[in-house]
């Protein structure tokens, strides 16, 4: 049993008047079962063929075309007289026909065309599914770049609000008298929120050893975190609660084993860095 696929390939065929009499026959039987596929191909065809026939050149017709003209439509009209007076038979469904003409190279190579058209219209859909899904995946991957700037944005707005709060409370660490650094440091530290910004410079940490930051309530000590710096020997340390603002007064850096104290309520190395809150 044939496939409405192998139809489809007919109806091109079938617009131009192409098809040989046993495929026409076959066609016309089939599009008479009613198959709305085929009788739209056949449409869209059709519109082409005359779209495409517009664009041919004028050509003059051939000696003698006017006489076969006249002729044949003498020829037509005695056949419509003699109908008009013979006893009706029983009425068939009209056949479709397709428009009678003479084939030739440039018939051929419109046929071509539609062909042609038809085999992109579907080699094409698989490749604009492929191109769609990858148009998705790259929106979805914008929309993740555009969350993770956005979620960027606020942070660094948070830490922004930190350094410019109006009650904003500075402590400028200085090295301890025995201590052998070159550390320079300071930390910002809003009492609203009770965040600090801690900045230091010429952090050079040997790589078995760490720097710990350290906030003193009261005269006890309380770990921070480890201190990292970036290539250049800066660190910026973002701390999102310091402590009670009531009893913070004052900031330190030790020089720890690598990893830190192992007691995070003091120190086990020497304290090399200290700045006391301000007002």
């Amino acid at each position: 049993m044939s496939s409405v696929h192998e139809y489809l390939e007919s109806a091109a065929g079938y617009a131009l008047g192409a098809l040989d009499e046993a495929d026409r026959v076959r066609f016309e039987e089939h599009l008479r079962g009613g198959c709305a596929e085929c009788e739209a191909a056949l449409a869209d065809y059709s519109t082409t063929s005359i779209l495409l026939g517009a664009l041919a050149p004028e050509a003059a017709p051939p000696p003698g075309l006017r006489a076969r003209v006249i002729k044949a439509a003498l020829a037509a009209r005695s056949a419509a007289t003699a109908e008009r007076f013979s006893i009706p038979r029983t009425v068939e469904r009209p056949a479709f026909r397709p428009p009678s003409f003479r084939w030739s190279w440039g018939w051929a190579a419109l046929a071509a065309a539609l062909a042609i058209v038809a085999g992109v219209s579907l080699s094409t859909s698989g490749g604009l599914r492929a191109q769609v899904a990858r148009l998705t995946e790259d929106l979805r991957v914008a929309r993740e770049r555009i969350a993770a700037l956005e979620t960027q944005s606020a942070e660094d707005n948070r830490w922004a609000q930190v350094l410019t709060a109006p009650d904003a409370r500075m402590a400028t660490l200085v090295a301890t008298p025995d201590a052998q650094t070159t550390l320079k440091g300071r930390v910002i530290y809003d009492p609203s929120t009770r965040a600090a910004v801690v900045v230091l410079e010429n952090v050079n940490i040997p790589s078995n050893r760490d720097y710990q930051l350290w906030a003193i309530h009261g005269g006890t000590p309380a770990s921070l975190g480890l201190i990292k710096a970036d290539r250049s020997g800066l660190a910026v340390v973002r701390v999102p609660d310091a402590g009670d603002p009531a009893s913070l007064g004052a900031f330190a850096i030790s020089f720890e084993p690598a990893g830190g104290s192992p007691n995070p309520a003091a120190p086990s190395g020497p304290v090399v860095m200290l700045g006391k809150l301000g007002g």
